[in-house]
């Protein structure tokens, strides 16, 4: 009986040790497998920087956790600002990529967004692709990306519209306004005067509640003019229409602003834009439809104006990203040259592809409400805008109505003297008293309840949209595979420039000069097929000059662009 019990010990021991040892390589497995699953939108909960993408978060609180990732991947990220607001907020850059691999052997790619203060999705989406780059850095996908590229993420360029829309939805950045005429910039700025936390129109209305005129927005007439919110923070800028490129020639002049890129926040992302002369392609991200956009913004292409190759490669790509975010979403998308979907002037893309060659994309990623046909269909056209809405209920229009003593009761609380509250006529449409014989019609929009609120979804959102931006990342995969070698020689107001012919499908090169090291390139010549080039025009003796040079092939049957060869030179 010993004997069996010392046997059956020895056996439990052996199992023991087994199990111990197996405990250890799986646990080793798992936990190596942990490091390399997937986090998403959906399960956040896993990440180090914890965020609710269902939640909208103020500036401040973006900023946190722009820094928070800084802090928890700081061997991948580097934090810095790129200018400051008109109300002094910082505009946060983020850089992402695997800092052991040299800069010179990676493609740059750039995420902006939130350029329209109100259009927050944009900015989560942006926030979200820094987020999911960095806590899905041990994944094999992501690894490779970060070796083979430098994202930058500028996720708010419009900080101060962007908080401005906690209160009211505005695109407008806060260059101090003075919109009634007395001198004082925003001194009467929208308020919750009956206090259920949102903005709402005010109307009078008589004893059968019929409208007879307009008492503006809800505000506590801080000018006492009796006007409600005639001077609320905005400035009447859409700094997409500011860009310096053929800036105010549609000839509206309505939203451009003084001159072209007078708003701080437009001088940050120009000089950026200078600053990273290696950069191939971006995405700048807006909502209010669902759609991939690309150049041209002011006009047609057309065959004797542009590299019809370098449109179809842009046109092909938006269509895959249109395509991409459709499925990743569930939701329907289109693409479209921006022109056709509507025209504007001094955009960001345009300015990008105008200037420096960038292929750049607008990304509209959010349009609410629905309609009846906006049940998501993988078979949608993707050339078509029918049914491209994010098919969710939005809050219904709130009205209130109040009696003229319930309501002189509310702006006399606000410091409003009722006798002195002017109506906009709906007959004359001019100011005149408020009557004692009407009430007060308080009436606030889907849009005005949705201030504080991230619409349902914006989880499935932000990952479909990163899906978008990482397929454009790819499209661009092989600019770097091709690289020159440029010389310069100068001699009797000529300079001459002369480099190899690479081996690959080399279509030809794009040439620019600029008096600069880093900026204000133009091109010499968008298009030579020859491996060499003479500048005669617009040198002066004595003068250094930066000549750039970069092939253009096509792979995969799509135009791509090489690698900037640079070179300087000093005019004779």
């Amino acid at each position: 009986m010993k004997e069996r019990k010392d046997e059956m010990k020895k056996s439990f021991r052996k199992i023991l040790v087994i199990c111990t040892v197996l405990a250890m390589i799986l646990g080793t497995t798992f936990a190596s497998a942990a490091t390399k699953t997937e986090v998403t939108s959906l399960d956040g909960a896993k990440a180090k920087v914890q965020v609710d993408w269902n939640h909208r978060y103020t500036y401040d609180e973006l900023g946190k956790q722009l820094k928070d990732l800084n802090k928890a991947y700081g061997k991948l990220s580097k934090l810095e600002t790129i200018g400051k607001t008109h109300e002094g907020r910082p505009l946060y850059c983020m850089t992402i990529t695997d800092q052991s691999v040299a800069k010179s052997k990676k493609t740059e790619v750039t995420v902006f967004g939130n350029i329209h203060g109100g259009e927050r999705e944009s900015a989560s989406s942006a926030m979200y692709s820094a987020w999911y780059l960095l806590e899905n850095s041990g994944t094999t996908k992501v690894k490779t990306l970060l070796k083979n590229y430098i994202v930058y993420v500028i996720p708010v360029i419009n900080p101060d519209g962007y908080e401005q829309s906690f209160i009211w939805n505005t695109r407008q950045n806060m260059k101090p306004t003075d919109h009634d005429g007395d001198g004082i910039p925003f001194n009467d700025n929208y308020k919750d005067i009956d206090g259920d936390g949102y903005i709402a129109d005010i109307s009078a209305v008589d004893a059968a509640k019929t409208v007879t005129g307009s008492a503006g927005r809800e505000s506590d007439d801080a000018n006492k003019d009796g006007i409600l919110g005639n001077d609320p923070k905005g400035s009447n800028i859409d700094m997409n229409r500011t860009f310096d490129y053929l800036w105010g020639e549609d000839g509206v002049m309505d939203s451009e602003g003084e001159a072209p890129a007078t708003e701080p926040e437009i001088q940050a992302v120009q000089n950026f834009i200078k600053a990273h002369p290696n950069m191939t392609c971006l995405a700048t991200l807006h909502t209010g439809i669902q759609c991939v956009l690309y150049p041209w913004g002011y006009r047609k292409a057309h065959k004797d104006l542009d590299d019809m190759n370098d449109i179809k490669y842009m046109d092909q790509t938006a269509k895959e990203m249109a395509k991409t975010i459709a499925e990743g979403t569930q939701r329907n998308f289109y693409y479209k040259q921006s022109y056709h979907d509507y025209p504007t002037y001094s955009e960001l893309i345009d300015y990008a592809y105008g200037k420096f060659g960038i292929h750049p994309y607008t990304i509209e990623v959010y349009s609410g409400g629905s309609s009846e046909d906006s049940a998501y269909d993988p078979n949608h056209d993707l050339s078509s805008d029918k049914g491209c809405k994010w098919n969710n209920k939005l809050p219904d229009v709130k009205e209130v109505y109040y009696t003229h003593e319930e309501a002189a009761k509310i702006l006399e609380a606000a410091g409003v003297d009722p006798a002195n509250l002017q109506i906009k006529d709906k007959a004359t449409n001019e100011y005149r008293l408020w009557k004692a014989s009407e009430g007060l019609l308080f009436k606030t929009s889907a849009t005005a309840q949705m201030v504080d609120k991230a619409p349902e979804g914006q989880d499935v959102m932000v990952n479909g949209v990163m899906k978008g931006i990482l397929k454009m990342f790819e499209n661009e995969k092989a600019v770097n595979t091709v690289k020159l070698t440029v010389k310069a020689s100068a001699s009797k107001g000529k300079v001459k420039l002369t480099w190899n012919k690479p081996k690959g499908q080399i279509t030809g090169y794009q040439v620019q000069k600029s008096k600069y090291s880093a900026k204000g390139f133009l091109n010499v010549n968008k298009n030579t097929t020859k491996t060499s080039i003479t500048n005669t025009k617009n040198l002066k003796k004595g003068t250094t000059y930066y000549y750039r040079v970069r092939p253009i092939s096509k792979v995969n049957g799509k135009t791509t662009y090489g690698q900037w060869a640079k070179v300087s030179v000093k005019a004779k």
